[in-house]
């Protein structure tokens, strides 16, 4: 019998997705809908997130669901989302 980490190539996964990787997971798809996100207003959802996908995800989310649209998401859009309203966000089905 042989010990598994002989038999298979084990790649580390990252944590934490890097600031372009995860602005690129929040503008690409927005942007396939007409929806462009400003700098500013990416840098500050990466930030937030600490670059933790779920939480990239939920902080994009929350964003997203209270900007007024209909085709950008800006800085101030961004402000307007409190920790509160996320964690509340989350929870809902």
């Amino acid at each position: 019998m042989t010990h598994p980490d002989r038999l298979l190539d084990h790649q580390p996964i990252p944590v934490r997705l890097s600031a372009v990787d995860a602005s690129k997971a929040i503008a690409l798809p927005a942007n396939k809908r007409g929806v462009y996100w400003h700098a500013d207003a990416l840098r500050a959802v990466v930030k937030v997130s600490n670059g933790y996908p779920a939480h990239v995800q939920i902080f994009a989310h929350a964003v997203w669901r209270q900007a007024p649209g209909p085709t950008a998401i800006t800085m101030a859009d961004a402000k307007r989302v409190s920790i509160t309203r996320v964690v509340r966000s989350a929870e809902e089905p």
